[in-house]
């Protein structure tokens, strides 16, 4: 997780993939650095989210974990 220290807070509309139905969120923001190959530093304006994206489910382990082992 990144410790970054808020500066103020923006109200946005979201919608999930493809939805219609927009919810309002108040979301903080904060500005970031990005360092050129140059050395130059950027500044960028972003917007602080406690969660990206819901977790996804493991498939790899539920499908081993179901598989039956045979000894030979």
């Amino acid at each position: 997780m990144l410790k970054i220290t808020h500066e103020n807070t923006e109200t946005i509309q979201l919608a999930a993939f493809g939805g219609l139905n927009k919810q309002v969120q108040h979301v903080e923001i904060a500005t970031v650095c990005l360092q050129t190959d140059g050395g130059d530093k950027v500044p960028i304006r972003v917007l602080i989210v406690p969660k990206f994206a819901a977790p996804m489910e493991n498939c790899v382990t539920s499908a081993i974990s179901q598989l039956v082992i045979s000894v030979v």
